[in-house]
């Protein structure tokens, strides 16, 4: 098997740059962290699918409501529409650069110091949190509606979103990670880490 192809491979696919080389560290070990928490995000999204299943079995429906269950819809997919935009890989990095910056030059020391600290994988596991803890959104809103109405088609609906979220939010976040290690700004804050 070829180096890059092994998964378990700490170096990734970027051969190491000469002395000189301006590039940072290999993205690919860091998207590969992301992408685990990811998928460790899915499978609790699908342990609270199992859970709600079994719950609306055993519980006392109430009437069911397609207004308040649209109502949660129009509101989780607005939700979704503003994550999509805000983690769009150059936002990020903007906001990114923009965490570095401040006015008191008391506080830039500090804020370059826990950077050089964290480093671009808690940089980029940062940024993860953030959007698995959007992702569940729609996973929570299904599983209360399943509770409160005893239908399994509205959790369903409701983890599909978040799932379909989860692999959009990784996507970007991905993509963030990628052009983060080769901001010279970023680079020379977060070090080869």
């Amino acid at each position: 098997m070829h180096p890059f192809m092994d998964p378990w491979d700490p170096e990734g696919s970027r051969p190491p740059g000469g002395p000189g080389d301006e590039r940072g560290p290999d993205p690919e070990p860091i998207v590969r962290s992301v992408r685990i928490g990811f998928l460790l995000a899915g499978t609790m999204v699908a342990a609270m699918v199992n859970t709600g299943l079994h719950r609306a079995a055993d519980g006392i429906p109430t009437r069911p409501s397609l207004a308040v269950t649209g109502v949660a819809a129009g509101v989780v997919l607005a939700v979704m529409a503003m994550a999509v935009w805000a983690l769009r890989p150059a936002r990020l990095l903007t906001v990114g650069k923009r965490a570095l910056e401040a006015t008191d030059p008391r506080e830039r020391r500090p804020r370059a110091e826990r950077a050089r600290a964290m480093g671009f994988r808690g940089l980029a596991m940062s940024w993860a949190g953030q959007a698995m803890v959007l992702g569940f959104l729609p996973a929570v809103v299904g599983l209360v509606l399943g509770s409160l109405h005893g239908l399994p088609w509205e959790l369903l609906a409701f983890a599909g979103v978040s799932v379909l979220a989860g692999f959009v939010f990784q996507h970007e976040v991905s993509g963030a990670v990628r052009l983060a290690v080769d901001d010279p700004q970023l680079r020379a804050s977060y070090g080869p880490r």
